[in-house]
């Protein structure tokens, strides 16, 4: 089993994802407990600060513990399972509206860099080829983290890739190839999508799609703060838009002649009453 190295780079990649999260809640003067539940402009108002900290409160208490327990100290490096890395992810997804620009993942290019410190007990442990392909999967990590705007979710479910690559080496086993990669699953299997999905189905906007909902257009229900959309409402919706006819234009009506004005110079001759000129 190849571990030392991988093992290392596996706890930091855990802290990676915390480390995304535990700068906003340093501005959270208390720690939220007992969460009130909020209605939709409730949701919608809160700050950057105040839903990471709902989300952290909402997480198994163990998980939350952890997060915070490096807030305003020294944080415990660990790895993180599965069920908590799942948890993160979903907890993190569709972010108020007023905070969504700031809810993105900022990348950190020398942890990125860290992994070619693991080929040399890759390729001794294992294969040569199984450290090249390492390699080539880290930089497509790294690139990826890289993107601009990064949804915060998104880098999470990107490091939790990582992970799970990291982890098959730390097993003995090679990592997958970077052009076979599987895509992403979608978040649920259900006949209901977020908001994220439905903006790719219609073309429209985050708020011209709430707005549909509000208005009994688009079908779906609330879940907490956010939105789940029927995809066959969805559907349905561009159908209808798509077989929308144009109202006939009204039939402009006909112009008068214009007055024909004289030309200059024109001069004219008018008869008197007796005939003469």
């Amino acid at each position: 089993m190849a571990t030392n190295e991988l093992s290392d780079f596996d706890r930091d990649l855990c802290d990676y994802i915390l480390g995304q999260i535990r700068p906003h809640l340093r501005t959270c003067t208390v720690k939220p407990n007992g969460l009130t539940e909020l209605d939709y402009d409730g949701f919608h108002r809160l700050d950057l600060a105040e839903w990471i900290g709902r989300v952290v409160a909402g997480l198994p208490s163990s998980l939350a513990d952890h997060i915070w327990a490096g807030v305003h100290g020294e944080p415990v490096v660990r790895s993180l399972t599965v069920a908590e890395l799942n948890a993160i992810a979903i907890a993190l997804t569709d972010p108020p509206l007023r905070c969504e620009a700031e809810a993105v993942w900022v990348p950190f290019d020398g942890l990125h860099r860290r992994a070619v410190e693991c080929v040399p007990l890759i390729a001794r442990t294992l294969t040569r080829q199984t450290a090249e392909e390492w390699t080539a999967e880290s930089a497509a990590f790294g690139v990826r983290l890289c993107e601009d705007d990064l949804p915060l979710s998104v880098g999470i479910t990107v490091v939790h890739e990582w992970l799970l690559s990291v982890r098959r080496l730390t097993r003995g086993a090679a990592p997958a190839r970077v052009e076979q990669k599987p895509p992403a699953p979608e978040p649920t299997s259900s006949a209901v999508c977020g908001w994220r999905e439905a903006m790719k189905v219609t073309g429209l906007k985050k708020t011209k799609l709430y707005d549909l909902f509000r208005g009994g257009r688009l079908k779906g229900y609330k879940d907490g703060g956010m939105i789940r959309f029927y995809r066959s409402g969805l559907v349905n919706y561009m159908k209808e838009r798509e077989n929308v006819v144009a109202p006939p234009t009204a039939p402009s009506p006909p112009r008068k002649p214009r007055a024909k004005t004289p030309a200059a110079g024109t001069r004219f001759k008018f008869l008197s009453a007796s005939g003469s000129c």
